[in-house]
């Protein structure tokens, strides 16, 4: 099942399934979260089975947000990919990142994000805008200290992201926060497919495309912290719940990666693509 978060003309957010080119309206029996719609939805959907009627709408009538918007937190994985590790590992000469190094993170706020079909905005400041291909997780329920085994049983889907990255603020040390978190530099989407459809993440690949061309094709198998892994550490320090996100890491083929001789532009159009979820596509555009 697909379960999209959306914005009506009046600019009411609303939530439903998608069924082809529609969504099938679920807000009235979610009820108006004042935080997170899907995380209302996943509680709901957990205790009672939606309703299979509603109101139809098209897709291309309203604007899509991200599934998650207004959850707790958005966590965010550095360097998670093997082969990008050893790329950053070569341009930093830092050591490269293991399974024996603890995952590298950071947070987002949700202002930094925009749905499918909506521009991500270089910012006035800067033209080092990048893109970065991701599988979002969107967790399900509220837990601490999960353990390894069962990590997985807390997921309720999956979605796409792409952690726009303004690189020269990004490396302006100590954090990386400021470069992370522009408004509306990066995006997630286009919804949220759930957990049973995608019983093992691993089996997924991952491709971002930049105005047709192929940058960055990699399974996720790659990963070096994969996303049981993931969920169990970072549910160590902070309690997770329903509709929280974590953005799991970038393939190589970043702009980063191909050596900071080109950053993206006003009309570039990045299509990110993880088969069994979906395609979720933005174009850039300047503050």
């Amino acid at each position: 099942m697909k379960v999209a978060v959306y914005e009506r003309d009046n600019g009411q957010r609303g939530i439903g399934v998608v069924e082809g080119a529609t969504i099938r309206d679920l807000t009235q029996w979610v009820g108006q979260s004042q935080q997170c719609l899907l995380g209302a939805y996943i509680e709901k959907a957990q205790a009672e089975r939606p309703p299979i009627d509603g109101e139809q709408l098209s897709i291309d009538e309203v604007k899509m947000l991200p599934p998650s918007i207004g959850a707790n937190a958005i966590i965010c994985v550095g360097v998670n990919y093997a082969e990008h590790a050893r790329l950053v590992a070569e341009r930093t000469g830092t050591p490269q990142a293991t399974e024996d190094t603890a995952p590298a993170l950071f947070l987002k706020v949700w202002s930094s994000l925009t749905g499918h079909n909506q521009p991500v905005v270089r910012p006035a400041v800067s033209d080092w805008l990048d893109f970065e291909a991701e599988l979002a997780v969107i967790i399900g329920k509220k837990c601490f200290a999960v353990p390894l085994a069962e990590a997985l049983d807390a997921v309720a889907g999956y979605s796409i992201g792409q952690d726009g990255s303004v690189r020269d603020w990004q490396r302006n040390l100590p954090t990386p926060t400021a470069g992370k978190n522009f408004n509306r530099s990066g995006a997630l989407g286009p919804w949220m497919v759930t957990a049973d459809e995608i019983p093992d993440p691993a089996t997924l690949r991952i491709t971002s495309k930049l105005n047709g061309k192929t940058m960055q094709d990699a399974p996720v198998s790659s990963m070096i912290h994969d996303v049981p892994a993931l969920i169990h550490h970072i549910s160590q320090f902070i309690e997770l719940t329903p509709g929280d996100v974590i953005f799991t890491g970038t393939p190589a083929g970043s702009y980063a990666d191909r050596g900071n001789s080109q950053w993206l532009v006003p009309g570039d159009i990045i299509d990110v693509e993880i088969p069994g979820i979906g395609v979720l596509s933005n174009h850039v555009v300047s503050s």
